[in-house]
C-alpha cells in the first residue's frame, strides 16, 4: 500500500505518493484553494500520510484522511528524524527546510551537500557526511530581488521578462537583470567555493521554483530535484511510522 505525502507551502501545495522510496504520482495546487487536496486523492487508500503545513487551517483536510490512512503525522519541530539537527533554535527552523535536509540525506547518504531551495527566498543549508544538518543562510529570491529594486527606488522599472544570460547590461532592465542573475549565481559559487575548503566532494543540490533557472547558468556539476522536500517528508514519515 503506498503513502501520501502533503508539503503546503506559502503559495502552493504539493502532493506525492510514494511507493517505499519511489515517488509515483505527483501534483499541486494553490494552497488558498487547499481543498482541491481532496480532488486530487480521490477515492485513493494510503497507509499512511504526513503533512507538513505552513499555518493553514487543516482540520478538515485531517479529518478527510482519517478515512484514508491508518495515521497521520503533521510535521513539526518534536517530530524524531533521521537525521542530527544542530540548529541553536530548531523550534525557528522552518519545516521546508528540515523536509529538504532530509531529502539530501535520502538522496546522498553519507555525502556532505550544500542544499539551495530557490523560491520567494534562496535558503542555503550545510548537511554533513555524518548525517548532521549545521544550519544555513537566507537570501532574498529571485523575484524578491526584482520587485524590491523597482518598489524601494523611484526610477528603476520592475523587470518581468526574461533574458539570456547577460554579463554587463546594455540598457537599464537588462542591468537590473544581470545584477539579480549574476549576484545569485556568484553567492551560490562563492558559498560552494568556501564550503570546499571544509567539506571535501561536497554535492550542490537545487530545488525550488527557480532551481531549474539557476542550474542553467551554472558551470560545475549540480543535482537538480525539484521534488526534494516530498522525498524529505517521505523519509521522515518512514522512520517513524516502520
Amino acid at each position: 500500500m503506498s503513502n501520501l505525502v502533503i508539503d503546503i507551502g506559502n503559495t502552493f501545495t504539493k502532493l506525492g505518493i510514494f511507493d517505499n522510496e519511489t515517488i509515483i504520482k505527483y501534483d499541486k495546487v494553490e494552497s488558498k484553494q487547499l481543498e482541491k487536496v481532496i480532488e486530487c486523492i480521490g477515492g485513493k487508500i494510503f497507509e499512511y500520510a504526513i503533512i507538513s503545513n505552513i499555518g493553514y487551517n487543516t482540520d478538515f483536510l485531517i479529518k478527510h484522511l482519517s478515512h484514508k490512512c491508518q495515521s497521520i503525522l503533521s510535521l513539526s519541530h518534536h517530530t524524531p528524524l533521521p537525521i542530527t539537527n544542530k540548529y541553536k533554535s530548531p523550534q525557528t527552523l522552518g519545516l521546508d527546510r528540515i523536509a529538504t535536509a532530509v531529502g539530501a540525506y535520502a538522496t546522498f547518504p553519507n555525502s556532505n551537500c550544500i542544499i539551495i531551495d530557490a523560491g520567494t527566498c534562496i535558503t542555503y543549508d550545510v548537511l554533513t557526511s555524518g548525517g548532521e544538518y549545521l544550519g544555513g543562510n537566507i537570501a532574498p529570491g529571485k523575484e524578491m530581488r526584482l520587485k524590491s529594486m523597482h518598489e524601494y527606488t523611484q526610477k528603476l522599472p520592475l523587470v518581468t521578462e526574461e533574458y539570456e544570460d547577460i554579463l554587463i547590461g546594455y540598457n537599464t532592465k537588462t542591468a537590473i537583470w544581470a545584477g539579480v542573475t549574476n549576484g545569485i549565481k556568484y553567492e551560490i559559487e562563492g558559498y560552494f567555493n568556501t564550503l570546499s575548503r571544509t567539506f571535501t566532494d561536497l554535492n550542490i543540490i537545487l530545488t525550488g521554483g527557480d532551481a531549474l533557472f539557476i542550474s542553467k547558468s551554472l558551470k560545475r556539476k549540480i543535482f537538480l530535484n525539484q521534488n526534494l522536500a516530498l522525498v524529505g517528508l517521505n523519509k521522515i514519515l518512514r522512520y517513524n511510522a516502520y
